[in-house]
């Protein structure tokens, strides 16, 4: 009997724990897609500005990709339940003045989450003001891959033409680059992308001509192999 009721109640502790786990995965997918508020927006635009004059000081490109990116085109403003904002570079370019970047971030009170300087992976995480779920900024590279004709990251690729002739528009009293022509990029990304898509799961909003999860790390790995002989 005892046996029994042990059992019971270790199972009954695992269903608790299950709970648990649920809800607050629940809870957190909830508040990373709410709506900010119109003062959470306006501190994101103030930093926003921070940034890009940061990276025009240092004579650096960049380019807008992801959430703010559509958000430039398609609400001329950030979208209100974004959780971060995306800024893109070169690898080529990005890896230069990565140190530099860096250095200006926190100097200028930004807080560093976490950084990664290798080539194949930059990126900085940064907040400033309000906490990091309401908004964090990611700056990030893009290898170019001969092989596939595509700026590649990760799972996640950008046809060359897109890149190749960008040009600037006026996002935030800012002249920005973007992947160009916009739209159509936009919809090589995103597909309907003048719908309005509440989603934190990628295989959700974004096209899987895009996002194709270890469709090119094969071509990335060859690529990777033929500089390293070289190199020796």
């Amino acid at each position: 009997m005892k046996m029994i009721e042990h059992y019971i109640i270790e199972k009954f502790v695992i269903f608790i724990e299950i709970h648990d786990l649920v809800k607050y995965v629940y809870i957190f997918y909830m508040h990373k897609l709410a709506t900010r508020s119109e003062n959470q927006l306006e501190t994101r635009r103030k930093n926003f500005r921070e940034i890009v004059d940061i990276l025009d000081d240092l004579k650096l490109d960049f380019f807008l990709e992801g959430g703010v990116l559509l958000g430039a085109i398609r609400e001329k403003d950030f979208i209100k339940w974004d959780w971060d904002v995306e800024i893109a570079f070169l690898s080529d370019e990005f890896t230069k003045k990565f140190d530099d970047v860096l250095k200006r971030l926190e100097e200028s009170g930004f807080t560093i989450i976490n950084y990664n300087n290798n080539f194949h992976h930059l990126k900085i995480n940064i907040y400033k003001n309000d906490a990091p779920d309401i908004t964090s900024f990611s700056l990030f590279g893009w290898s170019y891959n001969r092989y596939i004709k595509s700026f590649v990251r990760k799972d996640i690729r950008i046809p060359e033409k897109f890149i190749f002739n960008m040009k600037k528009i006026n996002f935030l009293d800012r002249l920005i680059y973007v992947p160009t022509p916009a739209k159509e990029y936009l919809e090589y990304k995103y597909g309907d992308w003048m719908t309005p898509l509440k989603s934190s799961e990628k295989t959700v909003y974004l096209t899987k001509g895009h996002y194709k999860k270890n469709s090119f790390n094969l071509a990335l790995n060859i690529d990777k192999l033929i500089k390293k002989l070289f190199k020796n």
